[in-house]
């Protein structure tokens, strides 16, 4: 056995105490050094506890206003809400302010505000009601009216047809009558704007050809123009132009005086211009002398005269012979379309189609007040005649 050195000795104290004490000393340092090692995890742990018992507290609460809260969803958004309340009482929710759809035309623009579809509200998969009471974990479902497009009509239209012309002379005949198409157009209903356009029957040209030889049989028609020019003769050229129809001027000498002009334009137009006298007198109540005088006159303005139409379509034999005396021939007419009388466009066709027949010589006016159905007449009768299988040439091809 190892001595103890007397210095370390303690004489009133026993062997086994200071072997006690030493160890009670070791663990003492142990102890320590393991109380600080283990307070950071002593207080996590306790601060978990608390906030556990926290927790507990809160949802165990007997009394308060959490607890008694209910929880709504209104299109996936949840709401606290208290006890008894009613849908009525949500109106401070913007989801459920639905509004119905409007009516829309087809670009878009508002027609007519909430005439769409209407809003869907449904509580628990039932319609909503305004005083429906609210269960804790009720679901709402909202949503707006859906917009509606205009409907849309759909319009037939003719397509013109195009005219194709051939040959030279002073006949012109059809040899194609021209065919309008049609034109599918799709519109709204109530805007009138248009959707969409289609051509269902493509038009087919109408084809005329001019000659200057009347064939064997053929159908002949002229269109004849009295007391010009006038202040509506520019729009009858016009008119004749467009349709490609010849036609014969009778002229009064005293307005071919002031309008040179204009009876170069019908010449150099294809149309013949022929006499009706200076001042359109009854040649059956004139002397021979005024009868010369209002042939002659004329005929020095225009160029010279074949034809000779008496005013009114007045004539006996003193007329007659007088007019072959200076080698001019009578142009009368077969059909009259009294357009000075009755200016109305269906009455002056209605006098074409009754009265034409072949060689046919159809009466109008461009001189006067007022020719403007007369103007208008002119592509519905050319049109007409031509539908019968009438060629359309001048006086001095018929007579």
């Amino acid at each position: 056995m190892m001595a103890i050195p007397a210095m370390t000795t303690v004489p009133d104290e026993p062997p086994y105490r200071r072997s006690d004490r030493r160890r009670a000393a070791g663990r003492g340092r142990r102890g320590a050094a393991r109380k600080r090692r283990t307070w950071p995890g002593h207080l996590a742990l306790m601060t978990g506890v608390a906030v556990m018992l926290a927790g507990l507290a809160f949802f165990l609460a007997p009394t308060g206003q959490v607890s008694t809260l209910g929880l709504v969803q209104v299109n996936g958004l949840t709401y606290a809400v208290p006890p008894g309340v009613k849908v009525s009482d949500l109106a401070q929710i913007s989801s459920l302010l639905a509004r119905p759809g409007s009516t829309l035309d087809l670009t878009g623009d508002v027609i007519a505000v909430g005439a769409g579809t209407q809003a869907t509200r449904q509580i628990d998969s039932v319609a909503l009601s305004e005083d429906q009471t609210l269960a804790d974990g009720t679901l709402i479902f909202v949503r707006h009216g859906e917009h509606v497009l205009e409907s849309v009509r759909r319009v037939t239209t003719d397509i013109p047809f195009g005219t194709t012309v051939t040959g030279k002379g002073n006949i012109v005949t059809p040899v194609q009558t021209g065919t309008p198409g049609l034109r599918e157009i799709y519109k709204g209903t109530s805007s009138g704007k248009q959707a969409a356009s289609f051509v269902a029957t493509v038009p087919e040209d109408a084809v005329l050809q001019w000659s200057s030889k009347v064939q064997t049989g053929q159908k002949l028609a002229a269109l004849t123009f009295d007391d010009g020019p006038g202040t509506h003769t520019q729009e009858v050229l016009d008119a004749l132009a467009a349709a490609h129809a010849p036609a014969t001027f009778f002229v009064l000498g005293s307005s071919a005086a002031g309008s040179k002009g204009m009876i170069a334009k019908i010449k150099a137009a294809g149309h013949e211009v022929e006499n009706h006298t200076w001042s359109h007198p009854d040649l059956t109540k004139v002397s021979a002398a005024e009868f010369r005088s209002q042939v002659s006159r004329t005929s020095a303005v225009i160029g010279g005269t074949r034809f000779l139409r008496p005013p009114y379509g007045s004539s006996n034999a003193s007329v007659k012979a007088q007019a072959a005396a200076m080698g001019i021939r009578l142009a009368f007419w077969t059909v009259d379309t009294l357009d000075w009388q009755h200016q109305d466009l269906d009455s002056i066709l209605g006098y074409v189609k009754s009265g034409t027949r072949p060689g046919a010589i159809i009466l109008m006016h461009d001189g006067g007040q007022n020719r403007l159905q007369t103007v208008a007449a002119i592509p519905v009768v050319v049109n007409w005649l031509f539908a019968q299988g009438y060629s359309l040439t001048i006086v001095d091809q018929i007579l």
